[in-house]
């Protein structure tokens, strides 16, 4: 879990995260010499915001760290298939409250199975 802020964490995510054998390594970006990472090392990367813009190099040096040439070429822009817009589920959230939060972690979930389905194809 990249984190911006200390005060945001993985709220209902953690326990799907873990329930599908993940281990949670938080590495706090302002604090944290991101560039000496391996961002090719772990096989999901959680990134929490914070109040920084990712343009705000200037104001948040380490942000600039972040964008790793490596990451995008192998991972582009996976992003979990919720067959719905980021504003629809936004929507639905606020609408639905704790029955959106199990949705979510439900789908998390679903995705995780099929990060590891293309995980191990790579591997073979």
């Amino acid at each position: 879990m990249l984190r911006h802020d200390s005060a945001i964490g993985l709220g209902n995510l953690g326990p799907t995260i873990e329930a599908h054998g993940y281990e949670i390594v938080t590495v706090d970006a302002p604090h944290t010499d991101v560039a000496a990472l391996d961002p090719l090392a772990p096989d999901l990367v959680v990134v929490l915001a914070g109040d920084e813009a990712a343009y705000e190099t200037d104001r948040y040096p380490y942000l600039a760290d972040e964008i790793h040439e490596d990451w995008l070429r192998e991972w582009g822009d996976e992003l979990p298939e919720y067959g719905l817009s980021r504003e629809q589920l936004r929507q639905e959230r606020t609408s639905y409250g704790p029955r959106a939060q199990a949705a979510s972690a439900a789908l998390l979930g679903e995705y995780l199975v099929g990060l590891e389905a293309r995980t191990a194809a790579r591997a073979s």
